[in-house]
C-alpha cells in the first residue's frame, strides 16, 4: 500500500466494464475541442462499445491499427499533434482482445504522458488483466505510479466476468482520476444504474 488509491475517492463499482466504458463518453467527449469535432481514438480490432460511445456523442471515431506491423497495439507515437489536440477520449485494451498482446510499462507510460499533455481521457480496458500464464501484465496504475502518482485523465476498467468466469453477474469497477470517478458516480446515480 503506497497510498496511490483511496477506495472512496478513486474507485466506483459498475455493472460490468461495458456499462462504464460506454458511459465514460458522457463525461469526457466534448461538443468540440480546439474548435473542431472531437475525436475518439480506438484500437482496431475494437470492442463495439468504444465506437458506440463516440458516435452517440457526435465524436469522430479514428481507428488505430493494432496489427502485427504495430506489435498488435496502437502506435500512439506516430500520431499528429493536431489530431491529439482534438482528441477527447482514447480507448486502449491490454491485454488486447483478440490478439492477447500485453502493453509493457514504457508503452503505458507514453500513453499516460500523451493523455496528460494533450488533455484527453485515457480509458484502459483491463478486463483481461487477470488472465495470464507466467507473468502478471503491468497495469495503467503502475504506469501512473511511475509518473509520481499522477492519475489525471487516466481510468482503468475492470470486470469480474473474465477473471471469475461470471459474465452474467455484471460486476466490475473503475479506478483512477478522482474527478472522473466522482463524475461517473454522479452519472450512474442519475442514470439509475444500480450496483
Amino acid at each position: 500500500d503506497d497510498g496511490l488509491i483511496t477506495p472512496t475517492k478513486h474507485v466506483v463499482a459498475v455493472n460490468g466494464s461495458k456499462e462504464a466504458l460506454y458511459m465514460i463518453g458522457d463525461l469526457c467527449i466534448r461538443r468540440s475541442k480546439v474548435g473542431k469535432q472531437p475525436v475518439v481514438l480506438i484500437p482496431n480490432p475494437f470492442y463495439q462499445v468504444y465506437v458506440g460511445a463516440a458516435i452517440v456523442r457526435g465524436a469522430q471515431p479514428i481507428y488505430l491499427s493494432a496489427t502485427k506491423k504495430t506489435d498488435f497495439l496502437p502506435d500512439f507515437t506516430s500520431l499528429d499533434p493536431e489530431l491529439l489536440s482534438s482528441t477527447s477520449l482514447v480507448y486502449l485494451c491490454t491485454p488486447a482482445n483478440p490478439q492477447g498482446t500485453v502493453a509493457n510499462i514504457e508503452y503505458l507510460q507514453t500513453a499516460v504522458d500523451l493523455a496528460q499533455r494533450y488533455d484527453f481521457v485515457l480509458a484502459v480496458d483491463e478486463c483481461y488483466a487477470e488472465i495470464y500464464n507466467k507473468f502478471q501484465p503491468p497495469g495503467i496504475l503502475q504506469a501512473c505510479q511511475k509518473a509520481n502518482g499522477n492519475l489525471k485523465n487516466v481510468l482503468a476498467f475492470h470486470s469480474l466476468s473474465k477473471r471469475s468466469n461470471a459474465p452474467g453477474l455484471r460486476s466490475g469497477f473503475v479506478v483512477g482520476d478522482p474527478e472522473l470517478v466522482t463524475g461517473l458516480k454522479v452519472l450512474r446515480n442519475y442514470g439509475g444504474a444500480a450496483s
